[in-house]
């Protein structure tokens, strides 16, 4: 019974890193294209100046 138990809080460690994995990789794709837009916009706008 408690070595199932302790499986079953391994397991859901795994689960929880792998959550914050993906959120924290999520967060990083949206700040990057936020940026390269920014960028690709600064270029635009300077290259019509």
């Amino acid at each position: 019974m408690c070595l199932a138990r302790k499986t079953q809080s391994l397991y859901f460690n795994i689960n929880l890193s792998f959550y914050y994995f993906f959120l924290y990789f999520f967060l990083y794709c949206f700040y990057a294209t936020l940026c390269w837009y920014s960028y690709v916009f600064f270029i635009l706008k300077t290259l019509k100046l």
